[in-house]
């Protein structure tokens, strides 16, 4: 019967390892989601704001062109 004991023992010892390392594994995904929103944050905090997008098209904004067929 002590056989039966220390391999049980080995087995939950083994098991209990490996659901350490399972849990280890869980977290990284979690923690590298933070550390890359965090990295978002900050860069976009430093961005300078968007301009108007009359600026981006000309002077007069966007060309009206006439509808197809008219």
């Amino acid at each position: 019967m002590r056989a039966g004991r220390r391999v049980s023992a080995q087995c939950r010892a083994e098991m209990g390892a490996y659901a350490s390392a399972r849990a280890r594994l869980g977290a990284q995904p979690a923690t590298f989601h933070d550390q890359f929103v965090r990295a978002l944050t900050r860069a976009r905090a430093r961005m300078r704001p968007p301009r108007p997008a009359g600026l981006l098209l000309g002077n007069g904004g966007a060309r009206r062109y006439p509808a197809a067929g008219s």
